[in-house]
């Protein structure tokens, strides 16, 4: 008796040898997983409605609008690092031009150095708010606990926009049913 690695088809569950590329059940690509749909507000099974309560809708808004709070701070604050080290830098330069030749040379490169490092570094904190920013927006979007009245509150919008059809028609949200790639098959062993 002869043991045989084999795999589970993920359509189908049925048995196939390990390195085959096709189901022999279905003929599905046994390399390939379907996604598993994401559940409708009507199909959570979070009460007798079937949908999740009003408040936990009201603490997912809070909780997105408290970060988006902290990718304006983080914008607000790359402003006044650019802001301080620019006057600082100013400051330092005109305080170094009534010196002589050489202080001022060093005054003036010593402010343009610290013009240029206070820039350079509010320019990684913007960016990090910037990063915040998209990945709040993508997740607001995305999200299946809210609504879209409810993502256009957690973005900071009137809840008119929210009202509006789609531009260009198309939902860029995952359609149900989408195949992901494998990354580990199932093997087992065959008596």
């Amino acid at each position: 008796m002869q043991d045989t690695a084999t795999m589970s088809c993920p359509h189908c569950g049925a048995a196939n040898p390990l390195g085959q590329f096709y189901c022999h059940a279905c003929r599905a690509n046994v390399h390939v997983k379907r996604k598993r749909p994401t559940p409708s507000p009507s199909e959570t099974p979070s009460g007798a409605s079937g949908r999740h309560s009003h408040a936990s809708d009201a603490t997912v808004v809070r909780r997105y609008q408290s970060a988006y709070r902290i990718a304006q701070a983080r914008l607000g604050l790359a402003a006044v690092i650019k802001g301080v080290g620019m006057v600082f830098g100013g400051l330092v330069a005109v305080v170094s031009l009534p010196q002589d030749t050489f202080v001022m040379v060093v005054g003036l490169c010593f402010a343009a150095a610290v013009a240029l490092a206070s820039w350079a570094y509010s320019a990684v904190v913007a960016a990090q708010g910037q990063i915040l920013l998209a990945t709040l927006d993508s997740a607001v979007a995305n999200s299946p606990f809210l609504n879209d009245g409810e993502r256009a509150e957690a973005m900071g919008l009137p809840r008119s926009v929210a009202a509006r059809p789609a531009s260009g028609g198309h939902d860029n949200r995952s359609v149900h049913g989408a195949v992901e790639p494998v990354a580990v098959a199932e093997v087992g062993t065959n008596g």
